[in-house]
């Protein structure tokens, strides 16, 4: 390939070609070829440049003292690049609301937005959120002692009617946002991590509306009332007949410290009428029992990921029932205290687990882990606690299985 010698030969480039090596640039570098030459600069505010900005990759120009010239510099960009061809932004720690309504001004056909915020900055305005939106993701600083979260209580009241995936992180939810949901019909993917629900029934009331949900995450959610926690798990069992990925962990109760005990048995036997569910996630969880988990994988011998982490009722029986009923696992992530050998003994021959997490697991001997996981016939990835012992079971393991991806992590 012939190298350029002079700026002569730069010209001789077509203005598709040179669109092409753009498209390559990240934020910072379009800005600096935009300086180069007249041709460069009107070319550099196509739109197809532009149909995804990243704002976060201005940060490392400016120490944190300059917060207000990182605010500046992002609106200049936004006001010069920011168009209609604009569908997806990331934004990192903003401190006012310019930003929010330049987006909304110059930025009609947003479809994606990611906003970041590392410090609590009470008065922005999320109603300047376009409610022609597919996807939102919100990670909001994680505040108080209590982890209740950033309030976002300034959602204005039109719907979100395209909107299909939305995370939240470190949020109370309140009635503004609620309002702006609960006609979200097209909602598949709800996500929900260290939030609070501050409100008694607007919660059930939205999520009795999201009939098309396939994907819901509750994670260290905290919940007005352990009766609050059991009806909206009921709505999620009875009324999301398309669920087909469920991840619930460490839920809390609003003003305790500790995760909330309640009986679960109910609910995995609801859960798996759903036909459609493949994909279960439970962490922190108290109350089922091993009964209740054998009617749930004998209604759901199609489950292909199930996660079973610092559960303390997963006992030698539930591995039982795993390994013989959910014979369509592919991924397994089995990290309780109170499995034995005899349970890791009895998933040996499991046909088509190809992913197994058996980390934080004290009782399993270094000599079980060596002898059992050398007959799983389709594992590719294996992650295991750093116990004693655990080099010559990674070398045998390496040396029997030489395309078995080992990850080591310390026992929690």
């Amino acid at each position: 390939m012939g190298q350029v010698r002079s700026r002569g030969d730069i010209e001789i480039l077509t203005d598709d070609a040179l669109l092409a090596v753009f498209s390559f640039l990240n934020i910072l570098e379009k800005g600096r070829a935009a300086r180069v030459c007249l041709r460069w600069n009107y070319l550099m505010k196509t739109g197809c440049l532009w149909k995804f900005i990243d704002l976060g990759q201005l940060l490392p120009c400016f120490r944190h003292r300059f917060f207000p010239q990182k605010q500046s510099l992002s609106l200049t960009f936004l006001e010069t690049y920011g168009g209609l061809a604009t569908k997806e932004i990331h934004l990192l720690d903003l401190s006012n609301n310019d930003i929010l309504q330049c987006i909304q001004d110059r930025c009609p056909n947003l479809e994606v937005i990611v906003l970041t915020l590392r410090l609590h900055h009470p008065k922005l305005d999320f109603s300047l959120l376009s409610s022609n939106l597919i996807s939102i993701d919100l990670r909001l600083p994680i505040t108080g002692s209590s982890g209740e979260g950033t309030a976002l209580s300034c959602f204005a009241e039109k719907p979100f009617q395209r909107l299909q995936y939305m995370f939240l992180q470190g949020a109370k939810i309140t009635e503004g946002l609620f309002r702006r949901l609960r006609h979200s019909k097209n909602l598949r993917h709800l996500r929900l991590h260290h939030c609070a629900c501050l409100t008694e029934n607007n919660f059930q009331v939205m999520l009795k509306r999201l009939t098309l949900l396939e994907d819901l995450q509750l994670i260290s959610c905290r919940f007005p009332s352990i009766d609050i926690l059991e009806e909206i798990l009921n709505i999620v069992a009875n009324t999301f007949i398309n669920l087909k990925s469920f991840h619930f962990s460490s839920p809390y109760i609003l003003g305790e410290l500790h995760f909330a005990q309640f009986d679960l048995d109910d609910f995995l036997k609801t859960i798996s009428q759903h036909q459609k569910l493949l994909r279960l996630r439970l962490t922190s969880i108290f109350g089922f029992s091993a009964s209740a988990f054998s009617i749930f994988a004998r209604r759901l011998p199609n489950l292909v990921e199930l996660c079973l982490a610092s559960c303390p009722d997963v006992t030698d029986d539930i591995v039982c029932t795993i390994a013989t009923e959910l014979n369509n696992l592919e991924t397994l992530e089995l990290r309780c205290r109170f499995i034995s050998d005899n349970g890791l003994k009895m998933l040996s021959y499991h046909p088509r687990v190809k992913t197994l997490n058996i980390a934080d697991t004290p009782n399993f001997s270094i000599s079980t882990i060596t002898e059992t996981l050398s007959t799983f016939p389709a594992i590719t990835h294996l992650t295991m606690s750093r116990i004693k012992g655990y080099k010559a079971c990674v070398d045998y393991l390496q040396k029997q299985k030489p395309d078995l991806k080992i990850q080591l992590v310390h026992i929690a």
